[in-house]
């Protein structure tokens, strides 16, 4: 899956995206746009005001090579939106880095919103505000 993930991140638009998944081996290209999809059922209802019960959180820790050194997941209950489910990912990634005394860290994150929100003061008022300051 970690080939397949690599190539899909190097797509240059939606276009190409798509055309990578259909170029696809048929099985992984269902388990590709299965999680896709339940990825943006979930952030839909979310942008759309629905109450989210049972959300699960995950990250990925990796060496300087890029190479997966930890990775963690877990329930993160309820929250307020997805942004808050973001911040408590990007949280618990470093939370788990600290535990395995890895001191140089660098994130890499998905949302622009989140990178906002971590490196300035403007959503220190928010829901989730108390995730960001601890960021």
């Amino acid at each position: 899956m970690e080939q397949t993930r690599l190539v899909l991140l190097s797509a240059k638009s939606a276009k190409d995206f798509v055309w990578n998944v259909l170029q696809l081996e048929q099985s992984l290209a269902c388990k590709v746009s299965l999680l896709l999809w339940k990825w943006w059922d979930v952030r839909n209802k979310v942008n759309g005001g629905d109450p989210i019960q049972n959300i699960h959180n995950g990250f990925i820790i990796r060496d300087y090579t890029g190479e997966h050194v930890l990775a963690g997941a877990g329930n993160a209950g309820q929250l307020h939106d997805a942004l808050m489910a973001e911040a408590v990912s990007c949280l618990k990634a470093l939370e788990t880095a600290e535990l395995y005394g890895i001191s140089h860290v660098q994130l890499d994150v998905d949302s622009s919103v989140l990178k906002e929100a971590i490196t300035c003061d403007a959503y220190d008022r928010a829901p989730c505000g108390v995730f960001f300051t601890d960021i």
